[in-house]
């Protein structure tokens, strides 16, 4: 089975990726048929994951992120699946993820991969009332209600970035269970955010996947991002990390801890995923050395690409 999931609206992509991966380790509670690979990854890596045989009988989920904007990658990769038959294997899955649409028009190998029977989903930009409907529904998962005047003040201060969208109706939402337009006001700053790049650049840092998040950080600098701004979102991660592993290891409830932490159950949730991915032997280094870098780049001892290298190689710079 192969499913592709494409589009200028790379949020959608990721959450729809990060679906898919929880819907077949909630079947698959062993992982030993998962594999995930990126844009660093060999082909031959792929095509060990695809014809290793698995220990247990499970469905084997493979996952290719962005992969397929490079030709030579590109053309091997559907080579494989050609000739695995890819598309006709149910015991199998295969998950091609890109951040940008793929055009048929341009090139025969993203013509094939778009035909049937592949399963394709292409997330679009949103806009007006379905952009306004967007946040409301987004506000009303994570537990709070967002008025349509709010929504349209959002949508005004935000544009069509879902990723920074989503970080403000989080924000929003933890400073009230109804979200005013004197809310958003108040507390959505108006303009240009780079969000699109700051926050995927950051859960790439946590995969320790270096080489991705190095290329949305320079992304959101060119866009005139401040530097200050991405690395308080580096800290604020891996700070709510740090809290949600030390209360996994102490076996405290989540009640207890959003009420110590001031974290909300969403905010929480997030942070709970990522940590289950570290130990805290490994985190405290991280966090320790997030307050050296912090004070280094204050006092311009080195830059901030300089930083996050120093960080890319505590964390390892290899995918999780």
């Amino acid at each position: 089975m192969l499913i592709l999931l494409h589009g200028e609206n790379s949020f959608l992509t990721r959450r729809k990726l990060a679906e898919v991966i929880a819907q077949y380790k909630a079947k698959h509670a062993s992982g030993l048929s998962f594999f995930s690979f990126d844009e660093r990854s060999d082909i031959d890596e792929v095509k060990t994951a695809y014809e290793t045989h698995a220990m247990f009988v499970e469905k084997k989920l493979i996952v290719c992120r962005d992969m397929l904007h490079v030709t030579e990658p590109r053309t091997a990769i559907v080579a494989l699946l050609r000739a695995k038959d890819a598309k006709e294997d149910q015991d199998i899955v295969v998950v091609l993820c890109e951040d940008e649409r793929l055009d048929a028009a341009k090139n025969k190998d993203i013509a094939w991969l778009l035909e049937k029977p592949t399963m394709v989903q292409e997330s679009k930009a949103f806009s007006g009332e379905r952009l306004a409907s967007w946040i409301r529904e987004e506000t009303e998962r994570l537990g709070a209600r967002c008025e349509d005047a709010a929504a349209r003040e959002l949508a005004v201060r935000c544009g069509n970035d879902l990723w920074r969208l989503s970080r403000e109706i989080e924000k929003l939402a933890a400073h009230s269970s109804v979200i005013v337009q004197r809310d958003v006001e108040a507390l959505v700053v108006g303009g240009s955010n780079d969000a699109s790049h700051t926050f995927p650049g950051v859960d790439a840092l946590v995969e320790k996947n270096g080489a991705a998040a190095a290329r949305h950080f320079s992304g959101a600098l060119a866009q005139g991002e401040d530097w200050a701004r991405i690395f308080g979102a580096i800290v604020f991660q891996f700070r709510n990390m740090l809290i949600a592993r030390d209360a996994l290891d102490r076996g405290l409830s989540p009640a207890h801890i959003q009420k110590c932490s001031g974290m909300k159950p969403f905010v929480f949730q997030k942070a709970s995923h990522a940590a289950k991915k570290y130990s805290m032997s490994e985190l405290m280094p991280v966090f320790s050395l997030l307050g050296e870098l912090d004070a280094g780049l204050k006092t311009g001892r080195f830059t901030f690409a300089e930083a996050i290298d120093r960080l890319t190689l505590r964390l390892g710079d290899r995918p999780l």
